[in-house]
């Protein structure tokens, strides 16, 4: 009876002891898949446009638009650009939560970009980003839109690769009245430093308290026009070799005058037009920085280029354009 006893503790032991390795197992298991994440990419944006990125070759994501079109499903390419275009139809201010996720572990996104064609700032900025995954992520461009220096600075955490993070300064364009308001009092301290503003009227460089007044971060416009905001932070990386990036913390003495490109997209010659009638200094770079030409004229030859996305820097001002 004794000896059937000690067996049958025995057995209960193995058993328990079997459990625990079990359930060890399983929590290693779950552990290592939550620390494993896909890579995701979701942002909020208005009215859409072409964005561009890169995932491993061979490897599929899908891109959710976040209407009623039908998800669809891309192939990586390595490091060769995919670029993504959607139309949204219907109200062009609703805001569009859009996500890139990729199907497997094996997906990696190593590069995005997005910077609103100048004509269509007001209308397509994106307004939030966030990353889950993402650490091989080595290139993240998104100037001229108004994500917030928060989200920017919690994605440079996510990145690995510290000396490739390319951030533009993020910029808010509106038509604003006497008395409207801008709340930027959540951005004004980001990774312990505080946040600089800038901000122009009609092209020209805002007077405080007389165009404007900023309290604890929460603009308040005095006098009706078209305003810009820029807001720096030098706790997130910035490229300051990269052309239109402007050196954190620097406030510009003067916005710059408009100009305009046209045709954007175009064949071969993209002309330039100045509210000022000055014949402009012209710079053209590739979307890695690379300088391929400087002229001074009102258009710019790019018949001897691939089709593709450029950045046209003239006087110091950064556009896109486009080759088709």
């Amino acid at each position: 009876m004794i000896k059937n006893v000690k067996l049958l503790n025995i057995k209960n032991m193995i058993v328990q002891k079997k459990l625990r390795i079990s359930i060890m197992l399983i929590v290693v298991l779950l552990f290592c898949n939550a620390s494993i994440a896909q890579d995701k990419i979701t942002f909020v944006w208005e009215g859409g446009h072409e964005l561009i990125i890169r995932a491993t070759e061979g490897e599929t994501f899908t891109i959710d638009w976040g209407d009623d079109t039908p998800i669809e499903i891309k192939t990586g390419l390595d490091t060769a650009n995919i670029h993504l275009l959607h139309v949204y139809d219907g109200d062009c201010e609703r805001e569009y939560t859009v996500t890139i996720a990729a199907s497997n572990t094996d997906c990696k996104f190593t590069y995005f970009y997005y910077c609103p064609l100048v004509d269509d700032i007001l209308y397509s900025q994106i307004s939030s980003l966030k990353l889950e995954g993402c650490s091989d992520l080595m290139f993240l461009f998104c100037w001229y839109n108004s994500i917030p220096l928060s989200d920017l600075y919690a994605a440079h955490l996510v990145m690995n690769e510290q000396s490739v993070k390319i951030f533009g300064s993020q910029f808010v364009a509106r038509i604003l009245k006497n008395g409207m308001t801008l709340d930027f009092s959540s951005q004004q301290i980001i990774g312990g430093v505080e946040t600089v503003f800038s901000v122009c009227k009609n092209t020209q460089k805002a007077i405080i308290d007389v165009d404007y007044s900023i309290v604890n971060g929460i603009i308040t416009f005095i006098k009706e026009g078209y305003y810009e905001v820029w807001l720096n932070n030098a706790a997130i990386p910035f490229a300051s070799y990269y052309v239109g990036t402007p050196i954190p913390g620097n406030i510009p003495e003067n916005c710059l005058p408009n100009f305009k490109i046209y045709p954007n997209p175009t064949n071969d010659i993209a002309y330039i037009k100045t509210d000022t009638g000055i014949i402009p200094e012209l710079k053209l770079y590739s979307l890695d920085g690379r300088l391929l030409q400087q002229i001074r004229n009102t258009e710019i030859d790019l018949s001897g280029y691939s089709a593709g996305i450029y950045l046209l820097s003239i006087n110091g001002k950064t556009m896109k354009v486009i080759k088709k």
